[in-house]
């Protein structure tokens, strides 16, 4: 009985992901046309063909894998921490107060470290624009490139601007890393921490 409803449940939550994720993502893809197909000129001589492209792959993109992917790991591992949390709690009360001491560094560490991930995927944004862009002229002129012999001119751009977007991806990583290891070093000192007590209490 228990098995059924555990394999009911887990067919019940992947099936209000999914439907949620792909409502959500024909919403801004329709929302995104719609704005685009009624903008001003303007609006396209500001704003490079890469740019555009980067606002509609990216995000679609985001809403239709990276999105659901998140939403499932997130219920999951946040039923598992209220259930572990609240069988802990009742068998050892005293244990609020290491999860207090715990949880406060990890709120600063999640506050430091949110500000630079932001400008880190705002960079990766604003560097991909310019890399598509060079990308399709690069595709549209091959003819004109290769007849006039500027083979080095572009692969030299498309080779900066390329360097620059992996800087923005590797500091993305790196401040996600550095968060990362702190958490589970966070964790660690609070298990090694209640096994001590628990042994001590015996």
């Amino acid at each position: 009985m228990i098995v059924l409803l555990y394999v009911f449940v887990s067919f019940l939550r992947c099936l209000l992901v999914a439907l949620s994720c792909v409502t959500a993502s024909n919403s801004i893809h329709n929302k995104m046309v719609w704005s685009l197909l009624r903008a001003p000129v303007i609006f396209f001589d500001s704003n490079p063909i890469g740019t555009i492209m980067t606002r509609f792959t990216k995000d679609v993109t985001s809403t239709d894998f990276l999105l659901p992917m998140l939403l499932n790991f997130l219920l999951i591992s946040g039923f598992k921490i209220i259930i572990s949390a609240i069988f802990i709690i009742v068998v050892v009360p005293w244990d609020l107060i290491m999860v207090a001491f715990v949880l406060y560094p990890i709120y600063l560490i999640r506050k430091w470290s949110i500000t630079a991930q932001n400008d880190a995927q705002r960079l990766d944004a604003i560097s991909k624009g310019p890399l598509n862009t060079r990308f399709s002229s690069i595709n549209d002129g091959l003819t004109s490139i290769r007849a006039y012999k500027k083979h080095d001119y572009y692969e030299h751009g498309f080779m900066a601007d390329s360097d620059l977007n992996s800087n923005a991806k590797f500091t993305y990583n790196g401040v996600s890393r550095w968060s990362g290891i702190r958490y589970d070093m966070f964790g660690l000192v609070f298990v090694v921490t209640n096994l001590l007590v628990v042994s001590l209490l015996k």
